[in-house]
């Protein structure tokens, strides 16, 4: 994949860019899953940061 001018601009002063239609929606699906089970799996039983939602501490979004 080859990206344009613009992109490669945007990359090199805002250290990212949005490529739209890159990944499908399973991709997007399988990866965060594989990404939440990773970042829980570092995270440990009461090790890093935590979290709190609705007065329920430790249950990440």
């Amino acid at each position: 994949m080859k990206i344009s001018p613009e992109h490669r601009q945007q990359l090199d002063e805002q250290g990212y860019v949005i490529i739209p239609d890159v990944l499908s929606e399973s991709e997007i699906s399988h990866y965060r899953a594989l990404l939440l089970h990773l970042a829980e799996q570092e995270r440990g039983d009461g090790q890093g940061p935590a979290c709190a939602v609705a007065g329920e501490q430790g249950q990440a979004i």
